[in-house]
């Protein structure tokens, strides 16, 4: 063993050394990360990503409709979450453990490429490139299509070398994988089979390999296929998002670089959005793939009747492609890597290694076929995501290609500087000249694409009872654009919370006036008059955003709420309100768990009954297209989930109770606090199920036990002292 272990290191040792580097690097990171507010701000992708998995992790493995998004990465943190848990800590050391084996991935090509010596210095560029290591950090998809894409091209290397079946079959199975994580990985894998089909000196047998790396790429693509198929009844090959995605980049008021609808629905449009609008447009309900093909074909007609607004639209993109500006539609990169001190003090950026990485491939391109193939597909990359819109973390498999021609252009520069001195330096004025290009502002970016990062911070700070903050950070939005998107929502809800109505007020009635078209401001000026019981103004405002969205969650929710408070609302006009709400929100849970509540307020038990069997039933929305899962208070989280059940089976057994049916109100009142054992409400309930039918054992019991686990809750105090009595 230890003659193995000396032989390994003998053969290793330097890559070894890089990557325990790249490691501490990547721990000493998140070390510091997990310092600053940012460590649990996620952003929404991080938090769909997170709660598609938990919910995997609980038991819901095949979902219940079509996949929004591919669905692979999920999937393996899924199983992450499963073994090891679900703290930040964990996923983000699964992220680092990716971007890693990327880092010997990008030695492995290297080496092929290059040589040894070359390859080492790859790696220790990749170890140490700052995107990189903030994106291994993220709970993002793209470290790991990385990784795969990296696999995918490290295997075409070795076919190119040996021709075999099993090598095709292999670059076939990790373009699959890497397609199932991210579907762009598509381009590089049908522009891979057509160049076998093309490729005339193979003969006859490039028709038998270009089916073997199909056959390994459908091993991965079908099962997801038959899958949609299966469990949506929807054929679609991967995943739904490619519509919405090419429209958001394709369209007359897209700037290129943020996932922006037109208005109404702006920064924060939605999955039940995009396909509200194209069921209504087409007349009729639609599956997840009938609504992508409707945004596809905007976005089709977008660019064949207005091809020069297209062309200039791509060719900015193109420019945003190359340009050393990092771009996030989350957060503010550029403020916070002016926060971490090994982010911000680095010698490589995004400028240098496209510089270097365009005379790498030019100086090889005829030598060395190994640079073509990683040149074409960085040039396909590029093509394929300017397509739809630039983001730095879309932009990331090119990282290491790049990394390697840098390093290739840098090893000819200096031989050229002892051989051919006017070459080499010709070289070094194109690569000059080439980072100029992308380091200069050439072409402007769009008025408060930074501000975005802002308000997600300050949503995050309102989520956290930190209102005071919030506010601040909403005001400082203001100052650099009156009528940034919710901005003003934002600050006028933590006035609200904070109890300064007027305040709060002023705010609503600021972005209702920017955007009379949202639902939103509409829904909080609602709640506002609701709680100052100008139940005509909350009418009034709210049948205003039902107009806009008369399937919005918060409206419908609302619209019950103010109906119940409403003395001059008969039981039957309540009833009919709920009936009309659960409705248009497709009997969502939470509004059937609103319903039922104000039914039983209101003693309408029969009502209250049958609704919470329902929600006991009832499955949550799949959390494939459901728009809560992109916010950190998604309700359906497994442990969410059971305190919405538990939530439920207390309810049911109030009710019971209060229609003399006691054994089953001790029986739905033990399954409440089976699923949740801090719901004091359901201990509550269970002690007068008890008392109810003089059991007065267990009703001691139960009360001892609730006066353990909840010392300070006065409805328990209560219930001892009159018990003392």
């Amino acid at each position: 063993m230890a003659s193995t272990l000396g032989s390994i290191w003998e053969r290793h040792r330097w890559l070894i050394l890089v990557a325990a580097a790249a490691l501490a690097v990547r721990l000493g990171y998140l070390y510091y990360y997990s310092t600053l507010p940012e460590w649990t701000q996620l952003t929404v992708d991080n938090y769909y990503h997170l709660h598609w998995a938990q919910r995997i992790a609980d038991g819901d493995l095949l979902g219940a409709t079509t996949y929004f998004r591919a669905p692979f990465y999920v999937y393996t943190l899924s199983l992450v979450i499963a073994f090891f848990g679900d703290s930040l800590w964990t996923l983000r050391l699964f992220g680092t453990l990716i971007g890693l084996l990327s880092v010997i991935l990008t030695y492995l090509i290297a080496r092929r490429v290059l040589n040894e010596r070359s390859a080492l210095l790859a790696a220790v560029i990749h170890a140490l490139y700052p995107t990189a290591v903030y994106f291994d950090g993220e709970l993002l998809l793209d470290p790991l299509f990385t990784l795969l894409t990296q696999l995918a091209l490290w295997r075409v290397l070795i076919w190119w070398e040996q021709k075999t079946v099993r090598s095709a079959f292999l670059c076939g199975l990790f373009f699959g994988l890497a397609a199932i994580t991210r579907p762009t990985a598509l381009v590089l894998l049908i522009a891979l089979i057509a160049f076998v089909l093309v490729w005339k000196q193979m003969g006859r047998i490039r028709y038998r390999f270009a089916v073997v790396i199909a056959a390994g790429a459908l091993l991965c693509i079908l099962p997801i296929t038959l899958r949609n198929l299966i469990i949506a009844g929807d054929p679609v090959l991967i995943a739904s998002q490619a519509g919405i995605n090419l429209y958001i980049g394709n369209n007359a008021h897209a700037d290129g670089i943020s996932a922006v609808m037109p208005q109404p629905f702006g920064h924060n449009w939605q999955i039940s959005d995009i396909s509200y609008v194209a069921e209504i447009k087409e007349g009729k309900p639609l599956s997840s793939g009938e609504i992508s093909d409707y945004w596809s074909r905007q976005a089709y007609n977008w660019i064949l009747h207005h091809s020069l607004d297209w062309a200039s639209l791509y060719l900015k993109k193109l420019y945003y492609s190359i340009s050393d500006r990092e771009i996030s539609n989350n957060r503010d990169m550029d403020d916070f890597f002016a926060r971490v001190p090994f982010l911000r003090y680095h010698p490589f950026s995004f400028a240098l290694i496209f510089a270097l990485g365009v005379v790498g491939a030019c100086v090889a391109w005829k030598a060395r076929p190994a640079t073509r193939l990683l040149t074409s597909t960085t040039l396909l990359f590029i093509a394929a995501n300017a397509l739809f819109f630039v983001n730095s973390r879309f932009r990331l498999p090119e990282i290491p290609l790049l990394i390697i021609l840098s390093v290739g252009a840098l090893a000819w520069m200096f031989e050229s500087s002892r051989i051919r001195r006017r070459t080499g330096q010709y070289a070094l004025a194109a690569a000059v000249l080439l980072y100029l290009l992308s380091s200069l502002p050439i072409v402007g970016f769009p008025k408060g694409e930074d501000l975005t990062g802002l308000a997600s911070k300050a949503i995050f700070h309102y989520r956290q009872a930190h209102y005071q903050q919030a506010i601040e950070i909403g005001q400082k939005i203001i100052e650099r654009d009156p009528k940034f998107p919710e901005a003003n929502l934002n600050i006028g809800a933590a006035w609200f919370r904070l109890g300064v109505g007027d305040s709060a007020l002023y705010y609503f009635e600021r972005e209702r006036g920017n955007y009379p078209g949202r639902a939103k401001a509409y829904n909080n000026l609602a709640s506002y008059y609701l709680v100052n019981r100008d139940l005509d103004s909350a009418y009034n405002k709210l049948n205003r955003a039902l107009l806009l969205r008369p399937y919005d969650l918060t409206a419908n929710t609302l619209l019950i709420r103010i109906a119940s408070a409403d003395d001059n609302v008969p039981d039957q006009e309540l009833t009919e309100y709920i009936s009309s709400a659960l409705l248009q929100t497709d009997s969502n849970l939470t509004v059937m768990l609103e319903a039922a509540t104000i039914a039983s307020a209101r003693k309408l038990y029969p009502l209250a009954e049958q609704l919470l069997r329902r929600s006991l039933e009832l499955p949550p929305p799949p959390v494939e297209t459901d728009d809560l899962a992109f916010d950190e208070a998604y309700p359906y989280r497994p442990d969410r989930l059971r305190r919405l059940r538990a939530q439920a089976s207390y309810q049911w057994g109030f009710v019971l109770g209060q229609t003399g049916r006691f054994e089953e109100s001790i029986a739905a009142s033990r399954t409440a606090i089976e699923l949740d054992s801090t719901f004091a409400e359901a201990y509550i309930n269970l002690f007068s199920g008890y008392l109810s039918t003089n059991q007065m054992h267990a009703a001691d019991s139960v009360l001892s036990q609730a006066a353990r686990l909840f010392p300070n809750d006065s409805r328990v105090r209560q219930l001892i002292d009159r018990l003392k009595r």
